[in-house]
C-alpha cells in the first residue's frame, strides 16, 4: 500500500496538471527508472502510465505495478510477450523485431507528461503548443523527442532525459 492518489485520478478530478508539477514528476520518474537501468540485469519496467504513479501526501510519486516488469536481455531480438497499455506502450512493445529497453521508458514517459499537461487521450498525440499554448516550448521539444516513433530518434537514455528536463 502506498499512501496517496495515482496521477490518473488527480488528472480525472482536477484535469490537466501544471507545467511545474509535471517537471518535478517527470524529473522523480527519470531517477527511480535510472535505478532500474541500473540494475545487473536491468529492469525494464513496461508499463508506465499515470495510474502506476502515485503522487504521495509529501508530493513524491511512487513507481507501483511491477507485474509487466522483465529483466533486459542483450542480443535479445525482442520481447518475449507483448505487454503495455495501449496508448502508453512504445511502438517496440508490440513489435516482432525489436526489444524493449530504457527508450521504452523514455517514449511511455513522453506520453504521459503530454496527458498530464494537456488533460487530452494519449491515444493522438499531437504538439503541445496546439493543446496548450501556455506551455514552454523546450517543453514542447521535450515532449516531442520522448514521443518519436523510431527509438533511434529519442534520447537515448532516461540520463539524457533528465539533464533536458533539468536543463
Amino acid at each position: 500500500y502506498v499512501e496517496g492518489l495515482s496521477l490518473e485520478a488527480l488528472l480525472q478530478e482536477q484535469g490537466a496538471q501544471s507545467q511545474e508539477k509535471v517537471l518535478e514528476w517527470a524529473r522523480q520518474l527519470c531517477r527511480a527508472l535510472l535505478y532500474l537501468h541500473s540494475r545487473k540485469p536491468p529492469v525494464i519496467y513496461r508499463d508506465l502510465k499515470p495510474a502506476n504513479v502515485i503522487e504521495r501526501p509529501d508530493g513524491t510519486v511512487a513507481l507501483i505495478d511491477f507485474g509487466a516488469a522483465r529483466e533486459y536481455k542483450p542480443g535479445g531480438t525482442k520481447d518475449t510477450v507483448s505487454l503495455g497499455t495501449q496508448g502508453y506502450a512504445a511502438p517496440e512493445q508490440y513489435e516482432e523485431t525489436e526489444q524493449s529497453d530504457a527508450r521504452t521508458h523514455i517514449y511511455c514517459l513522453g506520453v504521459m507528461m503530454f496527458q498530464l499537461l494537456t488533460g487530452e487521450t494519449p491515444y493522438r498525440l499531437r504538439p503541445l503548443g496546439e493543446c496548450a499554448p501556455s506551455l514552454s516550448s523546450g517543453l514542447e521539444a521535450i515532449v516531442q523527442k520522448c514521443t518519436q516513433v523510431r527509438k533511434e530518434e529519442r534520447y537515448q537514455s532516461c540520463a539524457e532525459l533528465l539533464y533536458a528536463l533539468e536543463h
